[in-house]
Parts: C-alpha cells; structure tokens; sequence
C-alpha cells in the first residue's frame, strides 16, 4: 500500500491549477481590453483622427458577444464613450441624418442649409463612412437591448434616446432660416428612433461578427427593457408620446420588409401599449417635452385653440358632432389620414401661393383653385405640422386612437391570416380588463371598436365576461344601438361553463348588478335573472352561493313585481315539495329571457339553501323533512333564511359577499371555533346540547401516527369506562340506600336494555371508525 500512488490529490492540484489559470487568462483578457479602450479613448480626444471610432465599435461589438462577467464593466464604458463621441459629431455636422429608410438606416444627403454639392469629394467620402459607422453604432446598441446584463439593457436604452435627443435638436436648428429660437421649425429625428422602436416591437437585433449586419432577432426582449422605456420616457413625455403612437401603427399597418414575415409584431405591441397609462385629458397636460426644440408651442396654436371655443355644432336630430368637447368636430373624428413622415411645413405657402394665383389667373380658375385650397386646408387640419401635433390635444388623442385601432383590430390577408400576428388569449383578457378606463375615454371614435367586442363576446367564457363592461359603457356613453345586449348576457350564464366558477365571477356579479339597476327593465326579464342566479346557487360553490341570496333582494327589492316569486303556491301546492308537486314552467333551455316564464315560477332553489325551514320555524312549525335540507355551510344557511324575514332592508352591500373565497371562509370558520364565546368573567360559553366532534383525532399517515392515534384511542377509552364504572357505583350506592326490591327489579331490567342499546351503538360506531381507518 505504501508503495501505491495516490491520484486524488493531484486530481485536486490539477483542477486548482486549472481554475487558476482560466482566471489568470480572463483576468489578463479583461486588463487587455480595458487598455485597449483607453487607448481607443485617448486617440478620439486628442486627434482628428476619426479611424478609432470604427475600432471602438468592433471593440464594443466583440465585447457584447463574450459572456465573461467581467467584461460587462468594460462594455458598459464603451458603449457611454460610444454615444459620447456620435454626440459631439452630431453637434459638428458630420453625421448626415437628414435623410432616413423605411427601415430606419440613414441614407445621407445634406442636412444643413449647404448641399452636398459644395463639399469637396474628401468631405462626401467621410460623411459617408461617418454615415456608416453611425447605422452600425444605432443597430450595436439596439442589439444590447437582449443583452444578459439587466444595468446594460437599462444604458443601452438611454443612450439610444440621448443620441435622439441631439439628432432631433440638431435637425431642429438646422432646418429654420434664422437663428432666432422663436422661428425654429422642430423636427423628430427618425434615427435612431425608428430602429429602437422595431426593436422593441419585434425583439433585439442579432449582428454578424463582421459586417455587423442584423441576421436574425432575439424572440423576446427582458420585460424590464419595455419597463425602462415606459416609466423613464413613454409616461414622462408628451413628443416621445405622440411619437411613439404614431409608430406603432405604421410599424402595424406597413411594417419595414425586414419584419413584415413576422407574427409577433402585434402581440409585442400589445404589451407596449398597455404600459402606456398616461394620456392628457385637456391642453394644460401637455407641458413635458423630451427634445427641447419641441417645447415652444407655436405661434398661431392659442389663437386657433380659441376660436374653437365658440361652441359645438349640432346635427338635425339634436346630437353634438363635438362629442368631446374641444370643438374638434368632424376634423377631430374624421381618422382617415395619418401624420406623414416628412413635416409639411410649407402647406400654409403653398395656400397663400394657390389663393394669389386665382387672383391673377381671374374668375374662371378662382372656383377650381379655390376648392383645391379649401382641400389643402382640410388635409393640413387633419394633417397638421409635427410642432403644431405634439401641442395639440385633438392630435395627441388621434394618434392614440389610431395606435388601439391598429393593435385592436386585426386585419387578415386573403387566405384567412392575422396580419403581424394575434393576440393572445392573456393579452385580450388584459386590454379587456383596462378597456374601460384606460382606452375608451381617450379615444376619437370609441365605438369603432363595436366589432372587436362583439368577437369577444362571440368567444364565450372569461373573454365574454370581459367584453361586457366596454360593451355596456359604449351603449351608455357613446350612443351604441345595441339591442340584444341583455339576450347576449343572459346567454353568458345559461352556456357552459357555469359563471359561477369562473375565474372573473365577482368582476362579473358586480356588472350584473350595474346592468340590472335600471328600474325602467320588465319584471319577466329581471325574473329570468333571478331565477337563473337561484338555479345556479345549487351547483355553486360556497364562496359563490354565499352571495346569490343578497343579490336576489336587492333585485327583488327594485322590481317589486317579482315579489310573487317568492312564495308561490298552485291549490295548495308548493315547488319545494320535490318530484310530488307540479312541474316548474320555467324553462332552462330559453336563451331570451322575456320568453322563459320565470316571472311564474317561484325561487325554490333558495328555499332548499335553508329559507323554508326558517319560515316554518318562525311560524312554530315542525322543520323536521321540510324544505329538504339547508346548506351546510353555516353563513350560505343564515343568508338564504332572509327571504324568510321581513323586507326591511332597503338594501345588501354586495361587496361584503363578492371577495370571498375558499381560504377566507376557512379563516372566519377557524376564528369562530377556536376562539369560542367567553363570559365577562373568562369563562367559555357552552352552548346547550353542543355535540361532541365526530373525529377527535387527525387520520394516520404513517406507521408511527398510527401507533400513536391507537394509543390515544386506548387511552381515552380506559378513561371513559373507568368513568362510567365510578358513575355506575355512585349511583348502586344511593339507590341502595332507597331503593325497595320491586324498584331495584325494575332499575336492573332497564339497566339490561341500556346497555344492549350502549352495545348496538358502540357496534355502529366502530363500523363507522373503521371507515376512517386507512394505514
């Protein structure tokens, strides 16, 4: 044995060894590439070389395909001296961003007031590299949006928006005629900002190793990217605001070639849309501009705000066109046009330019020229410039409207297809939950979605649950002529699944409850209502049936029509007599509720939950087999003998019954057993006749449970027959005492019967313990 070799310990050196030095390398790796970002760093602030900008973006290119941990800090450096070194070319006019692809790449081209043409072949060849170098940089840090690093994301989503910010006040300054601030004309960079928006739409760009070239994208991007957008720049802004809505639905209406095969665009738009919560309700909210050339609202914008305040115009039948309220009228309604990309600044020109030439031109071309002004005035209303949108709460609100509408409504190719995809079931469920509050009111034409609903409420289950509550506020609100509303939603609770056992059920019971307020309803409606809540409460659980019972009084309470529902006798016959009585004319099957004769029939459902044995114990009848049995949970029992007691009440506060569920039930039964009624002086109440538990013990899962549950068993029967035995004694002893021959024949002739009835009941007892038995 001594002369045997050991390798465990050198396994173990080797391994040390190993680790050692793969840290050595990745440590010598990282010192390497923070030197040579240095050098990179020094050589862009010291010369006018620009050749170090291309290594930096290869350095941080290389960087963000590594998945060393200690590399992320040298990467995160690059990418801020990154953005830092575009910013000052941009603030230098090297970077020609005047012109932009669908796709979002510049194209170049001049960007100030000089053409290209008055630049020497040296300087067009370095705008074009520079152009180049800043397509690559734009789609480098739209790439580290599906970085693993959750700090890299969050920097890399900043400085695409720094980089918007100066390309946007760069292109501001350089596109008025003066340097007079009042007379800049404000524009919205659409790069880097259309690129950022196709990432987070349709993933995170994926970029060869050489050309850097987008090859493929990341399927899903971290929700905490879209989180950061939002919070930091979608909610915060007006102009990221507006420009964003109009982006979304280009991106879905004619999306760049590149992403139009996909079929996740809309669904990620979805989720995009739904972030976004804050919407101005009037003027005074637009006052948070991300580009600070956006921030001075134009000259004329008050003057025509004010004019619009003259009133609203109202049609023939007595409606206002303005249903908003800002005097928009058939301008702010009409969603045939969109905001196109370029600024149309010059419209009001080309007006004054048509107007003067049929002056010169005399009255025969005065007609048409006028009609094609008044065309051209119409398309600038609905149209406007971008400074003049952005400050304009009428095209804040068109713009997010068209975003819902193009999310919303899907279009379909001719075989049948969503286009950009569908929506998920989760994802309807939550627009249909937030519709109400969060979209309807801020949109144009809220009733343009009259369709999307209806498909909703097509689909049956939770998504027709959900689509009610928009559906009734459209009617309500918006002047929606939807007559089969309450067909459709006594429909709902008649199909399968029962709405009792939804996962929405108290969202659901508080809507009906809306929708069954109206008194101006026909009693046989309110009727079918009632009944099929009733019919319901016997197959429901108890967190649900708890509440059927309020619910029925507060509607019989309203309709007092239905009051005959309640106790209904045909020649001495009740319903509640079971298969003996007479047959219910309600019918079950009927889908329109003026049509089932509920008003009718009786509500026999609840009389079975405990009513009926309240109305005869209160009249001092025997309850013994009437009614059938109650429920037998303690507060559905309590809450179905209501029916039975006066109408007092005016009403039941719905919302004490809506939330319960299985664990709250167990938490009020728990408390109400546990920590039982005392006296003032501390002791426990004992209720007369209490019975005694059926189980006094928990059932045995093991071997030693067992053991131990039939030790407890034994024991307690030794302590109950030494009581009775001591009992037994006491009571031979007194009646000893006082007893004559003929009484004590008589005691012990009952005393053998007494224990042959103790003995059949200890035998059914022990029949009943063995079924409980199971280890």
């Amino acid at each position: 044995m001594a002369g045997k070799t050991q390798p465990m310990p050198a396994t173990k050196t080797n391994g040390r060894a190993k680790r050692s030095k793969e840290a050595v390398e990745e440590g010598t790796a990282t010192l390497t590439e923070e030197r040579r970002l240095q050098e990179i760093q020094t050589a862009l602030s010291t010369s006018a070389d620009l050749n170090p900008l291309y290594d930096l973006i290869r350095l941080a290119h290389g960087l963000s395909t590594k998945q060393e941990p200690n590399l992320v800090k040298t990467l995160y450096a690059s990418a801020r001296i990154l953005a830092r070194s575009l910013t000052s070319l941009i603030k230098d006019d090297r970077i020609p961003l005047g012109h932009v692809d669908e796709e979002g790449y510049v194209l170049g081209g001049a960007t100030s007031t000089s053409s290209t043409k008055e630049l020497s072949e040296a300087d067009r060849a370095v705008r074009s590299w520079l152009r180049q170098r800043w397509n690559e940089s734009v789609d480098l840090l739209c790439s580290l949006l599906g970085h693993e690093s959750q700090d890299l994301r969050a920097l890399a989503i900043r400085l695409l928006m720094t980089l918007q910010v100066a390309a946007s006040n760069f292109l501001s300054g350089q596109s008025s005629s003066s340097k007079d601030p009042a007379n800049l004309q404000a524009r919205w960079s659409e790069s880097p900002w259309r690129r950022l928006i196709t990432s987070l739409l349709s993933g995170a760009p994926i970029l060869s190793p050489e050309k850097l070239l987008v090859v493929d994208r990341v399927e899903e991007l971290a929700q905490d990217v879209r989180l950061v957008f939002a919070e930091e720049y979608l909610e915060k802004y007006d102009d990221v605001r507006f420009a964003f809505c109009r982006d979304v639905t280009a991106q879905l209406s004619k999306p760049p070639p590149s992403i139009s095969q996909r079929s996740d665009v809309r669904s990620k738009a979805m989720s995009m849309m739904l972030l976004l919560t804050a919407i101005p309700t009037q003027a005074a909210d637009l006052n948070e501009f991300f580009v600070p050339a956006l921030a001075r609202a134009p000259p004329g914008l008050n003057k025509k705000a004010k004019s619009k305040k003259k009133g609203p115009k109202f049609a023939e039948d007595g409606g206002s066109d303005d249903e908003n309220g800002d005097g928009g009228g058939d301008d702010e309604d009409d969603l045939a046009d969109w905001f196109s990309d370029s600024d149309n600044e010059g419209r009001s020109k080309e007006v004054k330019q048509l107007k003067k030439r049929d002056d010169i031109a005399g009255l025969g071309s005065a007609a048409v020229s006028a009609n094609e002004a008044s065309q051209q005035q119409r398309r600038l209303k609905r149209n406007p410039p971008l400074l003049e949108a952005i400050h304009s709460l009428r095209a804040q609100k068109s713009a997010f409207s068209k975003a819902w509408l193009a999310v919303l409504l899907v279009s379909r190719d001719a075989e049948g297809n969503a286009l950009r995809g569908e929506l998920s079931l989760a994802q309807t469920h939550e627009a249909l939950v937030r519709i109400h509050s969060q979209i309807l009111p801020h949109l144009v034409k809220p009733n343009l979605l009259h369709d999307f609903l209806v498909d909703c409420l097509d689909a049956g289950g939770a998504t027709a649950l959900l689509a009610l509550n928009a559906l009734f506020t459209l009617m309500t609100s918006h002047n929606l002529n939807y007559p089969s509303f309450y067909m459709r939603l006594y429909g709902l609770m008649v199909a399968d699944p029962p709405f009792l056992h939804v996962r929405y059920r108290s969202r659901f019971l508080r809507l009906l409850d809306v929708f069954l307020s109206s008194t101006h309803l026909p009693a046989a409606l309110i009727a079918s209502f009632a009944k099929r809540l009733s019919r319901a409460a016997l197959r429901a659980p108890p967190s649900a049936a708890v509440t059927i019972a309020p619910f029925v009084w507060n509607l019989l309470k309203r309709h007092k029509r239905c009051m005959t529902m309640i106790h209904r006798e045909f020649e001495g016959d009740r319903f509640e007599a079971g298969p003996a009585g007479i047959e219910d004319p309600f019918d079950p099957l009927e889908r329109d509720p003026l049509k089932t004769r509920a008003i009718d029939s009786s509500l026999w459902e609840l009389a079975s939950l405990g009513a009926t044995q309240a109305a005869a114990s209160n009249q001092g009848l025997p309850t013994d087999g009437v009614g059938g049995q109650a429920h037998y949970l303690a507060s559905v029992h309590s809450l179905a003998k209501i029916l039975a007691e006066p109408f007092t009440k005016e009403k039941y506060g719905l919302e004490d019954f809506l939330d319960l569920t299985y664990s709250t039930m167990f938490e009020n039964e728990t408390v109400r057993t546990l920590n039982p009624r005392r006296n003032e002086d501390g002791t426990r109440i004992v209720r007369p006749n209490a019975k005694e538990p059926a189980l006094a013990y928990s059932l045995p899962t093991d071997p030693k449970r067992g053991k131990r549950a039939a030790a407890f068993r034994l024991a307690v029967d030794q302590d109950e027959e030494q009581r009775g035995v001591t009992k037994k004694q006491k009571t031979m002893q007194v009646n000893n005492d006082t007893e004559d021959d003929e009484d004590r024949e008589a005691r012990l002739a009952m005393k053998e019967v007494e224990e042959q009835q103790e003995q059949q009941k200890k035998e059914q007892a022990d029949a009943c313990n063995r079924l409980w038995i199971f280890s």
